[in-house]
């Protein structure tokens, strides 16, 4: 009777960080039974991202786990058959514990805003959690300023400002609980006086980077502690404002075309009754990349042609500027007989005879008022009538002719000429000397001609 099979490794797996890799470090699970045995799971799961495997007569753990947001403890059963039909089975347990990351305060302003001076304001902030567990919020400060309290569930702060003579700044920390982890953040408050000059909510400096042809909006705001309503208006502006500045602090138009990276420096008034504020700001605006709005529409390869058709190439451009391009050629030579159409980008025309095959690059500059765009462009002509010959011969006279005459007589077989008998040689055979025999006036490379 073969031996039955049965578990080494004990129950309990162990307790595992979520971070923790069983790729790198296996977990090797014993087992003894008879060759020719098998292995299955019969019951539970393991920790989702674990799998699990026979290797060298062991089970073997394998994986990492993932989106683990409280212990977890899974439990699983294997069973080994024997060959012989004998079976042990064992339920395994494993815990794998989440990764405490506190939570995160990225893109929480520091300077929550303003208050009045005996007066209720509200703010709010918020963090972010990769834990599924809620964000509680709280102001941890042992004593905390008179009038601040936060609602911990949504990070709503509220703040009952006392009666002030002067502006005061008030900072305070608040902090982010997630499960055991936690993060503050020290954030501020300007409590003003009332009646005050507007102040600005809306930064100096850079506001917006901007390309041509976007359409903008931003609001600029500036804060009146005692409610009075606030016009906006523009002071001034380097180079010219291409934008419109509504009384309400609205910014808005389309960012003209440019040729270069333009800096719009501006300066707006905040004035309401209690006074006016100023405050200078900047736009950048960027022309469009070249190709993105101006670019060609076909390859710089035009192909090849026979000499003597009628062509058309089209080496046009396309602008989503919806303008008028203009072409022209600026390198290299056209093929004779073809032009370029300046408003069409079309090559056309009847090519000339060539007198061999002979490639032609020239360089076409599209221009739509903005953007100028360059670009090489080939074509090949082909040769399509052979080369022109000339015969010239002059007659032979006096002894010459003697000489020629009575070579022929030594050297024709009468039986090869039809009525030889009877027909002259000077007929059959003129006497002639031949000054040229052809003429290739292809060779346009004075060396090849020597």
């Amino acid at each position: 009777m073969a031996t039955a099979p049965s578990w080494i490794t004990s129950p309990n797996l162990g307790v595992y960080s979520e971070t923790y890799s069983f790729n790198i470090n296996p977990l090797v699970v014993e087992y003894s039974a008879p060759s020719g045995n098998t292995v299955a799971q019969i019951n539970g799961a393991l920790p989702s991202g674990l799998s699990w495997g026979v290797v060298n007569g062991n089970v073997e753990v394998s994986g990492e786990t993932t989106e683990v947001f409280a212990d977890t403890v899974s439990a699983f059963t294997w069973r080994i058959t024997g060959p012989d039909g004998q079976v042990a089975d064992r339920t395994y347990y494993m815990q794998i514990n989440p990764v405490a990351i506190p939570p995160s305060w990225f893109g929480q302003e520091q300077f929550l805003g303003y208050a009045a001076s005996g007066n209720t304001s509200v703010y709010t902030v918020t963090a972010h959690s990769t834990s599924n567990i809620n964000i509680a919020y709280s102001i941890p400060q042992f004593s905390p300023p008179p009038g601040l309290s936060i609602n911990g569930g949504n990070g709503l702060i509220t703040y009952s400002a006392p009666v002030v003579s002067s502006d005061q700044t008030i900072s305070f920390p608040v902090r982010a609980t997630t499960g055991s982890v936690y993060s503050d953040l020290s954030v501020t408050i300007d409590l003003l006086t009332v009646p005050h000059a507007p102040v600005w909510y809306t930064r100096s400096g850079l506001l917006e980077i901007v390309t041509e042809g976007d359409f903008i909006e931003i609001d600029l705001v500036a804060y009146d502690s005692s409610g009075a309503p606030i016009t906006y208006a523009l002071v001034n502006s380097v180079p010219s404002w291409p934008f419109t500045l509504t009384a309400t602090g609205l910014v808005y138009g389309q960012v003209p075309q440019l040729f270069t990276t333009t800096v719009y420096q501006f300066t707006v008034s905040a004035t309401s009754a209690n006074g006016t504020a100023t405050q200078t700001m900047d736009i950048i605006a960027e022309p469009v990349a070249v190709g993105s709005l101006l670019y060609w529409n076909s390859s710089s390869d035009c192909g090849t042609i026979y000499d003597g058709a009628y062509v058309t190439l089209d080496v046009s451009a396309t602008s989503k500027r919806s303008v008028v391009i203009n072409y022209s050629i600026v390198g290299g030579i056209l093929p004779r007989g073809l032009i370029l159409n300046s408003q069409n980008g079309l090559v056309s025309g009847f090519a000339e005879f060539q007198t061999r095959d002979r490639s032609y690059l020239f360089d076409v500059q599209a221009y739509d008022g903005v953007q100028k765009i360059t670009r090489t462009f080939s074509v090949t002509i082909l040769r399509s009538t052979q080369y022109q010959y000339l015969g010239i011969t002059i007659p032979v006279e006096g002894s010459l002719k003697d000489i020629y005459f009575g070579y022929i007589g030594e050297t024709i077989n009468s039986t090869w000429v039809p009525y030889s008998s009877t027909t002259p040689q000077s007929v059959l055979y003129p006497p002639f000397i031949q000054l040229i025999q052809g003429l290739n006036y292809a060779i346009d490379d004075p060396a090849a001609a020597v």
